[in-house]
């Protein structure tokens, strides 16, 4: 952008209930993005997840980035770009979403450098809408961040079953299958229409009675991967944590599962729900130390408080139903233990992702054989990480840990490191 186009451009804060006749389209950083795109239409709204690009250089997403954009957003925008550049794109029929943080990390900005290019573009009527704890409920009623949260907790854990039966099933196959049925299926159910008011969904949801079909095909899940055949071998646990975005898919990862499965582990990916409940309790936190004798305030921490109590009981519903297949590997540690053990690295203060690497890493370590902490290239959080690993390995038995940076290019000293670290954790097995 010229100076007169940057004085021009301002950050357009779209509001969703201007985007019920646009198609919105939810970035594809993994299936949990099938979650949202199906909460999405079960509250009335057009959408779908962004296809992700073919071209493995990028090339989109790095022309227009300066390269003071982390990866996840150079892929993002790539993704974007592809979509608006293509020849069937209706500029007045589709929307983008983003994600949005505060704080220090550069995800904070990726939808205001976004929105910029699009207005270099002369493109500043597509919308790009955020959804953060200001806004979450803006026009898809109270109950859609309860349908979001449980469709991301039962994600995670038929995800889970997946990487922990592929690496022993008989027939090839059979687990991924098993597993996109039932993210199908867990989709069907979240874009259902919903036939109550809000006030009725809100008392289900105070009664614990607004799950039974979402619980129903979760079982049916559990039940189909403990009748796959597997062999019968022992093989390392990895725990794979880090910077969300990277961590989360194989396009930024590089198919990292895969090359942990090809090298005769099994993957413990952090899933996403680590974070969200993290910054649930962080806000709650927040606004009790905030908080006046004013009835405003005293509602506004009442509900966050009740927020936190919905969430943590959908998840240990739902984790129960995976107990017998997945022992304890179906439970994840609370927020406040992830905060507890966190912060014996890092101050309290110190928000974001790097407190989640580290209490998740702590908490894992003694359930594992070796940790891997995966992180944007110069990604701050991830590097405050990657300083305290001797020291959490110290604290754990002088775990394995491995620190891998990712910045969109294939690197082969990176898939060595990897292969050095799987063969020295299957050694001390």
């Amino acid at each position: 952008m010229s100076d007169t186009e940057i004085s021009d451009f301002k950050v357009k804060e779209w509001d969703i209930n201007k985007l019920r006749d646009r198609k919105i389209w939810i970035p594809n950083m993994c299936d949990s993005a099938y979650i949202l795109s199906a909460v999405l239409r079960g509250k009335g709204y057009d959408s779908d997840v962004l296809p992700s690009s073919k071209d493995p250089l990028f090339s989109l997403g790095r022309k227009y980035t300066d390269g003071d954009q982390c990866l996840p957003s150079v892929i993002t925008t790539e993704d974007i770009l592809q979509r608006v550049f293509s020849s069937d794109f209706k500029e007045d029929k589709e929307a983008f979403f983003q994600g949005k943080s505060d704080g220090p990390c550069r995800f904070g900005r990726y939808y205001m450098n976004q929105l910029g290019i699009l207005f270099d573009l002369g493109k500043d009527n597509i919308p790009i809408f955020t959804l953060d704890s200001k806004n979450a409920y803006n026009g898809m009623g109270s109950d859609f961040k309860t349908m979001a949260w449980d469709g991301l907790v039962g994600q995670a854990m038929i995800e889970r079953c997946l990487y922990f039966t592929r690496p022993f099933e008989v027939n090839s196959g059979e687990s991924k299958f098993v597993y996109d049925y039932y993210l199908k299926k867990i989709c069907d159910v979240l874009s259902q229409p919903k036939s109550k008011g809000d006030l009725s969904r809100k008392i289900d949801i105070a009664l614990n009675r607004h799950k039974p079909e979402l619980t129903s095909v979760l079982q049916s899940a559990t039940e189909y991967f403990s009748r796959i055949k597997k062999r019968d071998e022992k093989k390392p646990i990895v725990y794979v944590t880090g910077e969300i975005y990277v961590r989360s898919s194989n396009v930024a990862n590089q198919n990292l599962i895969d090359k942990i499965e090809g090298l005769g582990g099994v993957a413990l990916l952090e899933p996403t729900i680590s974070f969200f409940s993290y910054t649930n309790e962080i806000k709650f936190r927040e606004k009790r130390e905030k908080s006046s004798r004013r009835i405003k305030d005293l509602k506004e921490l009442l509900k966050s408080y009740i927020d936190i109590l919905v969430s943590v009981r959908d998840e240990k519903d739902i984790s129960k139903i995976f107990e017998k297949y997945l022992g304890d590997f179906a439970h994840e540690p609370s927020a406040e233990e992830i905060i507890n053990l966190g912060t014996q690295y890092i101050h309290e203060k110190y928000h974001g992702e790097a407190i989640v690497s580290l209490g998740s890493s702590d908490y894992f370590s003694r359930k594992v054989n070796g940790i891997i902490n995966t992180l944007p290239f110069n990604c701050m959080p991830g590097l405050v990480v990657s300083s305290k690993t001797n020291e959490l390995r110290a604290k754990n038995n002088n775990i394995s840990f491995l620190n891998l940076a990712y910045d969109g290019h294939f690197d082969p000293n990176r898939d060595e490191q990897l292969s050095v670290f799987m063969h020295h954790i299957k050694q001390r097995m």
